[in-house]
């Protein structure tokens, strides 16, 4: 413990969850260098309701999920290029596809589903965001759903989603954030055990304010 943060709760898999006493940010105090070891095919798709890392069947839950994610997509006024950070199986650029965004990229690090979801009309990336070189291209929208908590590296990213984006456009992202009731540590800190950062509403607004 120091006196910028303490040690906040314990996960099931030993990793403490340390939380900045400033800002109320919560994170972990250590995680496997190669991140890409936790997005093996099963991540959408575990056979074995054991294992604590992604999704038990991503397909079932996304389509109800993203309908109303939509709903705060249509508040954006110019409607042309999109890139979707964590873009999975493409069903959300696919969904937009119907809203007008002539421009569909997509992110995503584990290969099956990069390669399910190309389908002539998208284009998928394979490769960390600050690895990619996009050259001239800048985007309308940018969107992150649920992939804020994975990244170590927030700062470079959030500054590089800025430096992407077209002065006029918007970017729009869900993350859980740290539980304060206990009745949801359980839930928060049994599962999903691939995240890295537990936001707050204080940590997030200075995020995007740097």
């Amino acid at each position: 413990e120091s006196d910028d943060f303490v040690q906040y709760f314990k996960r099931i898999d030993d990793v403490n969850v340390l939380k900045c006493n400033n800002c109320g940010l919560g994170f972990v105090d250590k995680y496997p260098k190669d991140l890409s070891i936790l997005y093996q095919e099963e991540y959408f798709q575990k056979h074995n309701p054991k294992i604590k890392l992604g999704y038990q069947n991503y397909d079932n839950y996304t389509y109800e999920f993203f309908l109303w994610a939509m709903a705060f997509v249509n508040v954006a006024q110019k409607k042309d290029s999109v890139l979707d950070v964590g873009s999975a199986n493409g069903l959300f650029l696919n969904l937009i596809a119907c809203q007008g965004y002539k421009t569909l990229h997509g992110i995503e690090l584990n290969h099956e589903y990069a390669k399910q979801s190309r389908n002539g009309v998208l284009k998928i990336f394979e490769d960390s965001l600050l690895d990619i070189d996009f050259g001239e291209q800048k985007y309308d929208l940018i969107t992150a759903w649920e992939v804020l908590e994975h990244i170590p590296e927030i700062n470079e990213v959030v500054k590089k989603t800025y430096d992407t984006l077209e002065a006029s456009g918007s970017t729009y992202f869900l993350t859980p954030c740290l539980p304060e009731n206990s009745a949801y540590f359980e839930h928060m800190f049994g599962t999903s055990l691939e995240h890295i950062y537990y936001f707050s509403e204080k940590s997030l607004k200075i995020l995007y304010k740097k």
